[in-house]
């Protein structure tokens, strides 16, 4: 989570840690609630997923050079080669514009680290396993 990111109308605002580990301890019981709606209902978040899809196409087809968190391939952005994580990128008419790289705090940067760690032998195991490697 990024927390040294937070903005609100665009200024910095601190988040202590006390804050950090209250948010950090509820994603998972997030996680779970939203399990329980898809096992109950068949389907998960099918409007948050609506609305950010329409957010990529304006920003494609209008040529806006929005600013949107989506997934691309990093090629050395974020200390990462070859692997696929949502990050913030500029779109327009071109796709994908720009990968902007957030300056992390370095609690940030180590869960980042820690996730590349955990991505890259499962990418590693799916292009084997496609006959890419």
């Amino acid at each position: 989570m990024l927390f040294s990111s937070v903005r609100i109308n665009g200024k910095p605002i601190p988040v202590d840690e006390d804050t950090k580990q209250r948010i950090r301890q509820q994603v998972p019981e997030g996680q779970q609630v939203l399990e329980e709606m898809r096992v109950k209902t068949g389907r998960t978040a099918a409007w948050t997923t609506a609305v950010g899809l329409a957010s990529i196409c304006r920003a494609i087809g209008q040529n806006t050079g929005e600013m949107i968190p989506c997934s691309v391939v990093l090629n050395g952005e974020y200390g990462c080669h070859g692997l696929s994580m949502a990050v913030p990128a500029i779109l327009d008419s071109g796709c994908v514009r720009d990968i902007v790289e957030w300056k992390l705090a370095p609690d940030e940067e180590e869960e980042l680290k820690r996730s590349i760690d955990i991505l890259k032998p499962a990418m590693r195991y799916v292009e084997q396993s496609l006959g890419l490697r």
